[in-house]
């Protein structure tokens, strides 16, 4: 009996792990650092996601914002506005004109480039009716597919 419990006291006073207990504890820690790095990675790529989305709905909203400025601060009849293919020109009555033009994915304010990223850059005719005209703005597609739209009727002051 006195063996037995001399072997025993001396199998538990023994310092240190196994080898079993060793791997079994690097396993579940990789385990979990595989998982953090998953979560924080996802995070990561839904964030830059995030961020695309609103530098796209930025620049559209700064060309309308501009575009619309520039429309409403001149008195307008119908040969104001001057459509040459992907250039839209307002020609006021004392002032310089202001051409806006889609230039590949970039468009352009008298030759500066105010945005990029958009894929379509219209304006309607000057409508007679009720003194409007519509902008349509729409951004390239993001990863997912996904493209952001400004469509917006501008009402114009008419007058000599």
């Amino acid at each position: 009996m006195n063996l037995i419990r001399n072997h025993s006291k001396s199998v538990l006073s023994k310092k240190g792990f196994t080898l079993i207990e060793v791997i079994v504890t690097l396993a579940v820690l990789s385990v979990f650092m595989y998982l953090i790095t998953m979560l924080v990675s996802s995070s990561m790529g839904f964030f830059r996601d995030e961020e695309s989305q609103v530098a796209n709905q930025a620049a559209l909203r700064i060309v309308s914002v501009q575009f619309e400025k520039d429309i409403r601060r001149h008195v307008f009849g119908v040969g104001d506005l001057v459509i040459s293919g992907s250039c839209y020109t307002i020609t006021p009555v004392y002032e310089a004109s202001i051409a806006y033009c889609l230039v590949g994915s970039n468009v352009q304010r008298n030759g500066a480039v105010i945005a990029s990223g958009v894929s379509e850059f219209t304006v309607s005719p000057y409508r007679v009716t009720d003194n409007s005209v519509l902008l349509t703005i729409r951004s390239n597609a993001d990863r997912y597919g996904r493209v952001n739209e400004v469509v917006v009727r501008i009402f114009v002051r008419v007058g000599s």
